[in-house]
């Protein structure tokens, strides 16, 4: 959940913002609700010329800690913010402003992704060893968030064929308590399944640069984040 408590509940708390979500909150299901933001933002992107939907978000920028940090901070103090807001203006609607911060949210999921990863890779001094990401629950339902995390780690990304992840990890632990496999590891080797490889989701190269680029700001603003709160609760001791 890319060191969120609830990845999901923030991208669906962003995706209630608009117009039209508003009037549909009571009745609307958030699979239904994503798979409406998703549609908007391919004809988004066909309007404005660009190659992909990812460049949508080229001047939004999120922090997504809005409920603290487990990873890589392990901060449950820090919040999360949006940066480069604007008001909707002549053909921008708001629910297409909603569309690209719901985007630009999933993408910084996905960035946040990519900085444990490579944490991990510098404790292991080794930069090949993670080479795939497997992703379960809700989130593994939607393309977007699958796609935006290859995208932007340039891993191959598939899914558990058994979407309950926790049940899953609890019928595994109770299967090695009850000897029914020597250890947790033969228990897992013998209990947990992935999708093909045809299902898997694979980086589009085209989308190097620009996560690359959108990655450093990424960085450059959670390293902030930090320093900024120190700086108010000194000004707060008056």
């Amino acid at each position: 959940e890319a060191g969120q408590s609830s990845a999901g509940q923030l991208l669906d708390a962003l995706a209630k913002r608009g117009v039209l979500c508003k009037e549909n909150v009571s009745t609307e299901t958030s699979f239904a609700r994503a798979e409406r933001l998703r549609s908007r933002l391919t004809q988004l992107a066909v309007s404005k010329g660009l190659a992909d939907p990812a460049l949508l978000t080229a001047n939004i920028h999120v922090d997504p800690d809005f409920r603290g940090n487990r990873s890589p901070w392990a901060d449950p103090q820090r919040r999360g913010s949006l940066i480069g807001l604007g008001l909707p203006l002549g053909d921008d609607s708001e629910e297409d402003h909603t569309a690209v911060i719901w985007l630009a949210a999933c993408q910084a999921l996905a960035y946040q992704t990519r900085g444990i990863i490579e944490n991990l890779r510098v404790a292991k001094h080794n930069d090949s060893w993670i080479r795939q990401i497997v992703v379960s629950g809700g989130l593994a339902n939607d393309p977007l968030y699958l796609s935006a995390h290859a995208d932007v780690t340039g891993l191959e990304v598939t899914r558990a064929r058994d979407g309950e992840a926790v049940l899953l990890g609890a019928a595994v632990l109770a299967a090695s308590a009850a000897q029914i496999y020597p250890d947790v590891p033969a228990a897992m080797r013998a209990m947990t399944h992935l999708l093909s490889a045809q299902e898997s989701v694979f980086p589009d190269p085209r989308l190097k640069t620009y996560h690359d680029a959108k990655f450093t700001i990424f960085n450059e603003l959670q390293s902030k984040v930090g320093i900024w709160r120190k700086s108010m609760n000194d000004a707060l001791q008056i």
